[in-house]
């Protein structure tokens, strides 16, 4: 029985093609038929297990090529500001994954936990200044 692997594509090599190809500024030139392209997973402290480095986000790998890029809130009480800021340098805008704020795990799978409510405004007031429509993309 033959089993085909699937090919791996750094995310090195795609940022320094789609680079190449058009340049820096290519979120801007690809208004005509996209309005955003992003990736998923770049800051949520995940670290690629097939790669030989420790890396926890991936700004640097997506930064020439895409003007969103999915964040992970962990805790209601955490602050953001300074991922938002390293985000946006370059010119992304988050998309804030704030399941860790909302939900919890449960035997039976992802519940609202019941102080949502207070863990959400806990979420808000700690990251006003950097929670708002001009820094991040969505919730």
């Amino acid at each position: 029985m033959t089993v085909s692997r699937p090919v791996r594509v750094s995310l090195h090599l795609l940022a320094a093609a789609c680079c190449a190809v058009a340049g820096a500024a290519w979120p801007a030139a690809a208004q005509g038929h996209l309005r955003h392209y992003g990736f998923a997973v770049v800051d949520c402290r995940w670290d690629d297990p097939l790669d030989d480095e420790l890396v926890l986000n991936y700004l640097a790998e997506v930064d020439c090529f895409t003007d969103v890029a999915q964040m992970f809130v962990f805790e209601a009480a955490e602050t953001i500001s300074s991922r938002v800021d390293l985000a946006r340098a370059p010119g992304i805008r988050p998309i804030l994954h704030v399941q860790g704020v909302l939900f919890e795990d449960t035997a039976s799978g992802l519940a609202l936990r019941a102080d949502y409510v207070e863990r959400g405004n806990l979420f808000a007031d700690n990251n006003a200044g950097a929670v708002t429509p001009d820094k991040v993309a969505a919730l």
